[in-house]
């Protein structure tokens, strides 16, 4: 598995254990929440992934 593979691989894991907190606790994470947590998950993974191109 590639490093970036690797990466978009922990995103679907950081979805879904946000996706499965949301439905246990549907009063606690609304999906506003979700959306800007896993794009700033998203964020952090591409510039991750960006630093290690350019070395």
């Amino acid at each position: 598995m590639s490093e970036s593979e690797r990466k978009y691989y922990e995103l679907g894991v950081h979805a879904k254990a946000l996706l499965d907190l949301s439905l246990e606790a549907p009063q606690t994470f609304n999906p506003k929440l979700i959306v800007d947590r896993l794009f700033n998950r998203y964020e952090e993974l591409q510039f991750d992934l960006d630093q290690k191109e350019k070395q």
